[in-house]
């Protein structure tokens, strides 16, 4: 059988693509509308290339709890501490201990833990044998034994037969170099 002639193959037909209108290029640099527009005049001399900029880190604070007692002496700490007349720390963490002078022997040997919480200190009874009492104006707020009673700037505590005053303050460290 021959081929019909007007019968054409569609394989040996080609026809030219429609061209696609291409968008033009973008040129190399856009600048925002608000961005500086740099002139030659703006830029460094050769001498001025090599330039050194230092941080500004500010000083970072940290707050402080200072309990004065009568006799005159006084604990400073800004972390977590066992307070009492011969504290020891067997905990397994590392804490200050910090051991109050007790001639009356009323303390306990660990009389209560000072903790912070969110800059806030508080502290927390070890069921000392006297208990503790905080004086806040004229409220007594006695200590339960393993509950955390925050403090106040101002307060006094009452532990055995000692009493101290409370003074939150706020320090600058410096920024580290």
């Amino acid at each position: 059988m021959q081929p019909d002639p007007t019968l054409t193959d569609v394989s040996s037909v080609t026809e030219p693509a429609v061209a696609a209108p291409i968008p033009p290029m973008p040129g190399a640099f856009t600048p925002a509308a608000d961005a500086p527009v740099w002139v030659p005049a703006d830029l460094p001399t050769e001498a001025e290339v090599t330039v050194f900029i230092g941080r500004h880190q500010p000083a970072t604070t940290t707050p402080v709890l200072t309990v004065s007692f009568a006799g005159g002496d006084v604990i400073r700490t800004t972390s977590t501490a066992l307070v009492g007349r011969r504290p020891v720390n067997n905990t397994g963490v590392d804490l200050d201990v910090l051991r109050v002078e007790d001639p009356s022997r009323n303390l306990s040997r660990t009389h209560f833990v000072i903790a912070w919480s969110d800059d806030v200190p508080g502290i927390i009874d070890q069921h000392s044998g006297n208990g503790t009492v905080i004086e806040r104006g004229d409220v007594e707020l006695v200590a339960t034994p393993g509950v955390v009673l925050p403090l106040q700037d101002g307060d006094r505590l009452r532990f055995g037969a000692l009493s101290a005053d409370v003074a939150l303050s706020v320090e600058r460290l410096k920024a580290p170099q």
